[in-house]
């Protein structure tokens, strides 16, 4: 049996744990430096940008998958 099943539930709490832990540090600093206006236009941007980054990703590792599939 793969090692690969098991660290995917690992590699998803340290990425939810990261985000969680930035996104709080980022809040901080953009509302002391520029206030609530900015706080919007960076979460709006933010969204754009993975509007942008996730297709090609989610793509990237459908063709993965499914090569890896096939390879048995």
């Amino acid at each position: 049996m793969s090692a690969v099943p098991s660290a995917i539930p690992l590699t998803m709490f340290l990425v939810l744990t990261g985000y969680y832990l930035l996104k709080t540090a980022r809040e901080i600093f953009i509302l002391s430096e520029g206030g609530a206006e900015v706080k919007s236009y960076s979460s709006a941007g933010q969204a754009l940008l993975l509007l942008l980054i996730v297709p090609p990703i989610a793509r990237s590792r459908r063709a993965s998958t499914a090569r890896n599939w096939c390879s048995g």
